[in-house]
């Protein structure tokens, strides 16, 4: 695995900021790259960093409107229970953790796309069987 975080990190930093410079903070989008921030943070041992952008996520994932509002729900409480899980094994602290964690984070963040997919994929059979 590459467990290049903080090149991730800076990455989904840059994206948010962009999504709030158009406009588009409170969106899947904008929910899926704190996730992720959250996920990548987790991996470094940062658990009160990370949980407090997944809690951030969860908020911005429930405030969308529309038909993909609260679409990121079940991944985004799989991650927070995967930190706060990691974090009380580990004693709180903020050391980096081992390949064991990159390994669930990188199942996790799979999961994440491969649920988001699943519903992009439901959601667009729903609009042609509504004639849309």
């Amino acid at each position: 695995e590459q467990q290049r975080y903080d090149e991730a990190l800076a990455l989904y930093e840059e994206a948010v900021e962009i999504y709030a410079a158009c406009g588009v903070r409170q969106s899947v989008n904008c929910a899926r790259a704190l996730n992720n921030m959250g996920l990548a943070r987790g991996a470094l041992g940062l658990y009160d960093e990370a949980l407090a952008l997944l809690e951030e996520a969860r908020e911005v994932d429930a405030a969308c409107a529309g038909p993909d509002g609260g679409m990121l729900a079940a991944p985004i409480r799989m991650a927070i229970e995967m930190v706060e899980n990691a974090q009380r094994t580990s004693g709180g602290g903020t050391a980096a953790v081992g390949s064991r964690w990159a390994a669930v984070a990188g199942v996790a963040l799979a999961a994440v796309g491969a649920y988001v997919a699943r519903r992009r994929t439901r959601g667009s059979r729903n609009v042609k069987a509504r004639g849309v």
